[in-house]
C-alpha cells in the first residue's frame, strides 16, 4: 500500500504501521524507501513510523534499526548515528 497510486492511502499506510512500533519490522525497507514519496504528508508519517520501530523494539534488530536511524537522519538533514555533525 505504501506504493499505492493516492497519496492518502500511501500516508494512512505509513501512519498505521507507525502504529505497529516494533512490530512493523518487515516495512522498514518500505518506509525507507518512502521517505522519498513526492508527497510531504507520506514521507512524513514515514519518518514517524520509523521513529516508533525504532523506540518501539528497534533494538531487537540492531542492523535495521541502525539503517532506520540513518534514513531518518538523512530525511531530518541531520548526521546519522556516528558522523560528525555538519558545517553550516
Amino acid at each position: 500500500m505504501l506504493k499505492h497510486p493516492n497519496p492518502r492511502v500511501r500516508e494512512e499506510t505509513a501512519e498505521t504501521l507507525g502504529g505497529l512500533g516494533g512490530d512493523a519490522r518487515p516495512a522498514v525497507p518500505a518506509l525507507i524507501d518512502a521517505l522519498a514519496d513526492p508527497d510531504p504528508e507520506v514521507r512524513e508519517e514515514a519518518a514517524e513510523a520509523l521513529e516508533n520501530y525504532v523506540h518501539g523494539a528497534g533494538m531487537t534488530d540492531p542492523e535495521l534499526a541502525g539503517r532506520a536511524n540513518a534514513a531518518i537522519a538523512r530525511f531530518r538533514g541531520e548526521p546519522a548515528p556516528g558522523e560528525p555533525p555538519r558545517q553550516p
